[in-house]
C-alpha cells in the first residue's frame, strides 16, 4: 500500500494536480454500546452525503471520489480482506483484496470507512477469519452493516417483498438483497430483516444461501454497481496513468515500475484509460 500511495503522489507532482479531500467529521468511541453509536454514526454520514435511504451503488467510487480517500485494490493473502491507514500529509488509504468477491470488497470498504470515521489514527488491518471483539472492530462491523443497509430501508423492503407469505424463504433474502443496498451480501440483509437472530440462524445451520441459489433467484440480474474483482488500479489512479503516458510524462516502463504491473497489465490500464479516444485532439477542452 505504501508503494502505491508513492505512486499516486508521484503523479500527481508530474501532472501538477492536487488530492481534494472532503472527509466526514471524526466521531470518537464514547462510553455505552458502540453499535448503537455505529447506527447513529452510519446515517449521519448518509445524510451528509446526500444519500438519504438511497442504495449506495458503487461504495468504492463513493469513497474514492466523493470523500478522496486513496484507494487500491490488489491480490493479497486470502486471509486479508483489507488495509487502513491515515497519514495527516497523505491522508486516508485503503487496500482492498482483489481475489475476493465484488460483495465482500464492498464489505470490507465499509469496515475501513468506519475506522476513518471514528478511530482513523489507528491502522487497521481487516480479516473476517478472526473475531475481534474489541469496541473499534465492534464499531466498524455495525457502523459497515448500518451504512450499507439501513434498517429502515431493509424493513420496508422487507415488508414489501414478504407481504402475503407464510414463511421467511432463501429467495426472500436474495432479492433483498439485490433490491437493498448491499450488493448481494445476503448474509446481511438477511440478518438485518430477521424478526430473530434465530431466523437467520437457520439458514446458516441449513447450508446457507448458494450462490446457484442467489442465481435462480435473480435470473440474469447483476448486483449494482459491480465490476470485474481482478481490476487493479482504482477509477482516478488509472485516469492519472493514462494522462501521464498521453503527456510522454513516464514511460510505460516507468508507469509499469511505479504501479507495481507487468506491461500487460499495464497496457489495460492504458488501454481503458483512452477507450473513448482520450488520445486525440480533437475532444473538447477543458476549462483550467
Amino acid at each position: 500500500m505504501t508503494d502505491l500511495v508513492r505512486a499516486e503522489v508521484e503523479l500527481e507532482n508530474v501532472l501538477g494536480v492536487t488530492r481534494t479531500r472532503d472527509y466526514p467529521p471524526a466521531r470518537p468511541l464514547l462510553p455505552g454500546d458502540v453499535r448503537l453509536q455505529a447506527e447513529d454514526d452510519a446515517t449521519e454520514l448518509r445524510q451528509w452525503l446526500g444519500l438519504g435511504v438511497a442504495p449506495v451503488r458503487d461504495v468504492v467510487s463513493l469513497l474514492e471520489l466523493d470523500l478522496g480517500v486513496r484507494l487500491y485494490v490488489r491480490p493479497l493473502d486470502s486471509r486479508v480482506s483489507g488495509l487502513f491507514a491515515y497519514d495527516d500529509g497523505m491522508g486516508a488509504c485503503i487496500l482492498l483484496n482483489a481475489g475476493q468477491p465484488w460483495e465482500r470488497q464492498a464489505q470490507t470498504a465499509v469496515h475501513e470507512l468506519g475506522h476513518l470515521r471514528s478511530h482513523r489514527q489507528t491502522s487497521d488491518v481487516c480479516r473476517f477469519d478472526l473475531q475481534d471483539d474489541s469496541r473499534e472492530e465492534r464499531y466498524a462491523n455495525a457502523f459497515g452493516r448500518a451504512f450499507l443497509t439501513p434498517a429502515r430501508t431493509v424493513a420496508v423492503r422487507f415488508q414489501d417483498l414478504t407481504a402475503g407469505a407464510p414463511r421467511f424463504t432463501r429467495r426472500h433474502v436474495t432479492l433483498l438483497a439485490h433490491a437493498s443496498v448491499c450488493h448481494g451480501k445476503r448474509w446481511s440483509a438477511g440478518w438485518r430483516s430477521s424478526t430473530s437472530r434465530g431466523t437467520w440462524d437457520w439458514f446458516a445451520a441449513n447450508g446457507g444461501i448458494t450462490d446457484g441459489q442467489a442465481r435462480g433467484a435473480l435470473g440474469e440480474l447483476a448486483p449494482p454497481g459491480s465490476r470485474d474483482a481482478g481490476w487493479l488500479v482504482s477509477l482516478r489512479l488509472g485516469l492519472l496513468a493514462g494522462e501521464a503516458h498521453r503527456q510522454e510524462l513516464l514511460s510505460e516502463g516507468q508507469l509499469a515500475r511505479l504501479l507495481c504491473l507487468d506491461r500487460v497489465e499495464l497496457r489495460q490500464v492504458l488501454d481503458a484509460a483512452n477507450a473513448d479516444g482520450n488520445g486525440t485532439d480533437d475532444l473538447p477542452k477543458l476549462p483550467r
